[in-house]
């Protein structure tokens, strides 16, 4: 039962059906649960977790897998999909359109934003800006983009948050 309450996903729901305003994420969901509750950091309920040596549950594993592995490891296999670079519109129409698959490469290499969109960028702009972001539940969720950017740099969930605000255009113009 230990294991199964200290579960990220248990406490994410419980957080999101909770939060009333923009959210500050703690580090993970339970602390950012129990920030929202008034627990004091000291409390019990923040120290850190039990290890159970000889349990196992393929349940629990395969989310642990989940969250938890980079795609660092994996390749991409080149396999048999052309890629090309600089064709031009009649060459991809004559050759590929409709006819079969390409990887098109290359092309926002001169697209300014590639340069001025970087994340400590657009935290400088946009970091004390609150952007809706995605929820499980019926609650309208907000996080400062600053904060929303310290949560992607620390969370592990199977089903992570993005920035889902369709105000996005008015709120950064």
């Amino acid at each position: 039962m230990y294991i199964l309450c200290n579960e990220e996903p248990f406490w994410m729901s419980l957080c999101l059906r909770r939060a009333k305003g923009p959210l500050d994420y703690k580090g993970s969901w339970k602390k950012t649960t129990l920030h929202l509750e008034g627990v004091a950091p000291e409390n019990d309920a923040y120290k850190k977790p039990l290890h159970f040596d000889g349990f196992n549950s393929l349940y629990l594993y395969k989310r642990f897998y989940r969250c938890n592995t980079s795609l660092d490891g994996f390749s991409f296999d080149d396999g048999n999909v052309e890629r090309r670079r600089d064709i031009s519109l009649d060459e991809f129409s004559k050759e590929y359109d409709a006819k079969k698959p390409v990887l098109l490469s290359g092309l926002a290499d001169s697209w300014p934003a590639s340069n001025t969109w970087t994340i400590d960028q657009l935290v400088e702009k946009y970091g004390e800006v609150p952007f809706r972001i995605s929820q499980r539940s019926p609650n309208k969720i907000s996080m400062k983009f600053k904060d929303y950017i310290s949560y992607m740099k620390l969370q592990r969930d199977e089903d992570p948050l993005y920035v889902f605000d369709d105000k996005v255009r008015e709120t950064v113009l």
